[in-house]
């Protein structure tokens, strides 16, 4: 009698159980926009990129550098800032002189010298076969 309780009690717990679809069964994969090959299907794509920054910096300073800071000359907080750099560079601010000089005459190139010692032929022209042979008569003449 209690193998009879037993079976049908294993019936009863094997028809109300769910079944789990596996992780690369097709079933799953369509709920993820993914064929059965695992790639994505044409139309779908679960990327939706970087979400957008709630806080940034660089937009809220130049937003805020566009308002009206004077409302009776109309000035905004760029023209404002401006004409302070300027009071600054005339009163012998150096770094105001250069901030200013920076974005009207744009930042000087900046170069590094280099020496090279060695007796090596450098490639100049426009002909690298004359390049390859000068060094390798190089090399011979090392050796």
């Amino acid at each position: 009698m209690g193998n009879c309780l037993f079976s049908a009690s294993m019936k009863q717990s094997t028809q109300t159980k769910k079944k789990v679809p596996s992780k690369n069964s097709p079933l799953k994969m369509a709920k993820n926009g993914r064929n059965t090959k695992g790639q994505f299907t044409k139309g779908h794509s679960i990327a939706t990129g970087r979400p957008p920054r709630e806080f940034n910096i660089p937009d809220i300073l130049r937003e805020q550098g566009h308002k009206i800071a004077d409302k009776k000359k109309k000035r905004t907080y760029y023209e404002m800032m401006c004409q302070i750099a300027w009071e600054q560079a005339i009163q012998g601010d150096r770094d105001a002189r250069k901030w200013i000089t920076d974005r009207v005459e744009g930042q000087a190139p900046q170069s590094i010298k280099m020496q090279i010692d060695d007796k090596r032929p450098t490639f100049t022209g426009t002909n690298p076969n004359k390049f390859l042979n000068e060094y390798i008569h190089f090399q011979n003449a090392e050796a």
